[in-house]
């Protein structure tokens, strides 16, 4: 009796699929959260309102803005934590790796509630 190599998985299956549709998920949304957060910085001013002394400066951060931001990371940090989980879950064959964009969406999730709880909540 002689045995055929045949390869029994014919395409991605579901945990690859869902996989790669939660790390564009969560990469949609840090992009989202980069774009409030960069919305709710201070105007500082440009070249030629320091030439021209005119200092326009707005006041502080916009803390509405902010916390939007705060809010749009707590999906980011269920959606990494699925995607990785069900990564580490799949990492059988030699050729799976863990996707390393989830990791990173973990850890800037993280530190934004560490930096968000200690300098913007009064």
């Amino acid at each position: 009796m002689t045995f055929k190599k045949t390869n029994l998985r014919k395409g991605k299956d579901s945990f690859l699929k869902m996989k790669k549709y939660l790390t564009l998920a969560s990469i949609s949304v840090l992009f989202i959260s980069f774009l409030v957060i960069s919305l709710a910085k201070p105007r500082l001013g440009t070249m030629f309102d320091r030439f021209y002394d005119t200092s326009i400066i707005t006041g502080s951060w916009n803390s509405n803005l902010l916390t939007y931001s705060y809010y749009l990371m707590i999906p980011l940090f269920i959606f990494s934590s699925i995607g990785l989980f069900l990564n580490i879950k799949r990492d059988r064959r030699k050729r799976d790796k863990i996707n390393k964009s989830l990791i990173i969406s973990i850890v800037i999730s993280i530190l934004w509630f560490i930096l968000y709880r200690l300098f913007f909540i009064k």
